[in-house]
């Protein structure tokens, strides 16, 4: 389900997690050797095209060509370069139920230390899959949706006239609590008719003063 800022979310952890690698690096404390942030193309035909694209977003982060290491095929070629990492690899965006083998990217263990993490657009699609931990994001309530939009467009609703108010609420409540959605709409704000007599004296007196140049 797209909308409910996941890609954001997992973008932000990376962000996060290459910040504190930074500091650990200096201190010899670091966690992983690679942290990889590849974002999948559902939009290929084929799931062979598909997994060929995911090995050379991870190979061209890792800066090796795959069919030029000793011969090898590009699957053994990527695997043999990821072995010797311990690495975090964040797979976004995930649609269909995924095989790491089939990527080449080997398994995590408690042994190699490896992490990956996986973006699905359902929960459902990895019902069938080994997987340490699920998190499911889920829409926003009401009032959470409500506080987001007065977050972005910067204004309390119970600040505006009763009419402007159910023309606003009735906005977000079409956003179906997608926070994605719920910040494209905000610009759309500036559409709402303003409810004059709740502005301010001081800002009717700007405005007043704007219109006398």
């Amino acid at each position: 389900m797209s909308g409910l800022g996941k890609s954001n979310i997992v973008s932000q952890i990376n962000d996060l997690i290459l910040h504190e690698e930074d500091v650990d690096d200096n201190t010899g404390n670091s966690h992983f050797d690679k942290v990889l942030f590849v974002t999948v193309k559902n939009e290929l035909v084929s799931t062979k095209a598909s997994v060929e694209d995911l090995q050379k977003q991870i190979a061209d982060k890792l800066q090796i060509d795959l069919h030029k290491e000793n011969g090898s095929s590009a699957d053994d070629a990527l695997a043999s370069a990821l072995a010797k990492l311990r690495f975090l690899i964040i797979l976004d965006d995930m649609q269909t139920e995924p095989s790491l083998e089939a990527i080449s990217i080997p398994r995590p263990s408690e042994e190699n230390r490896c992490k990956v993490i996986i973006v699905f657009s359902s929960l459902t699609m990895c019902s069938d899959i080994h997987v340490d931990e699920k998190f499911e994001i889920k829409p926003l309530s009401a009032t959470e949706a409500q506080e987001l939009f007065e977050s972005e467009a910067g204004i309390k609703l119970s600040k505006l006239g009763d009419d402007t108010q159910a023309i606003a609420k009735k906005m977000i409540d079409e956003c179906d609590g997608f926070p994605v959605t719920i910040i494209l709409l905000v610009p759309m704000y500036n559409f709402i008719p303003v409810d004059l007599e709740r502005l301010s004296p001081l800002r009717l007196s700007a405005a007043n003063l704007g219109s006398n140049f």
